[in-house]
């Protein structure tokens, strides 16, 4: 039986699933990922975007395949350890001189850390995070995705929390160069496989006011 589901059906979900987690978050749970895997060209990523403005979120996307490992841990850094009585903090270079001028003392103890990705920066609201083509990715940012698909964090950095994991893939069916996904990653986040629609798309195409030559 084919369960492949419609772009208006894949989006419905989507809104629900995207609004559950929010609802979760206040309850102390942990948030579902989801993956919509399908054809190439059967508009995945427009869907997913479409959901996040019609549900007012921040939007942030990255191509798994574009990106490196120092990309998705953020870039290394030093940081001082700066001291004020007992209280201390964890600073890098760039900002010795300000803890210096609110009374913190400089010690002999640093330590390497990692800057924040640019994605991520400045973020504080529930937001979508689309990782697009993730099973394109390489072996070691496939092995990050999958910590921030489990817990919504990695390493120098989390998400907002109430914050939705989209990601997008071809199907593992020999035509396209992707990377197999085992059983323990499948259960880590809802799995929906998404169908080409022509009457959907015309429909989504009339609304969204697509040139009507198409």
């Amino acid at each position: 039986m084919n369960t492949a589901l419609d772009a208006h059906e894949i989006q419905e979900i989507l809104k629900y699933v995207v609004e559950n987690n929010k609802k979760l978050n206040k309850e102390g749970k942990k948030s579902i990922a989801i993956e919509v895997f399908g054809e190439a060209g059967c508009a995945k990523s427009s869907v997913v975007e479409q959901v996040a403005i019609e549900s007012e979120m921040p939007f942030v996307k990255i191509n798994a395949a574009q990106i490196t490992v120092d990309d998705s841990v953020g870039y290394p850094l030093k940081e001082y350890k700066m001291c004020k009585g007992e209280e201390y903090e964890w600073v890098v270079e760039s900002a010795i001189d300000t803890y210096t001028a609110m009374g913190f003392k400089y010690s002999n103890d640093h330590r390497m850390g990692y800057a924040i990705p640019k994605w991520i920066m400045g973020q504080d609201k529930p937001m979508i995070f689309l990782i697009d083509d993730y099973s394109r990715a390489s072996l070691p940012v496939l092995q990050a995705i999958n910590e921030v698909v489990d817990r919504q964090e990695y390493l120098s950095w989390e998400l907002p929390k109430g914050s939705t994991v989209i990601l997008t893939a071809n199907p593992d069916t020999g035509d396209y160069f992707v990377s197999s996904t085992d059983s323990a990653m499948d259960t880590r986040k809802l799995k929906l496989e998404m169908k080409f629609s022509t009457e959907v798309w015309a429909s989504w195409a009339e609304k969204y006011g697509v040139d009507s030559r198409c």
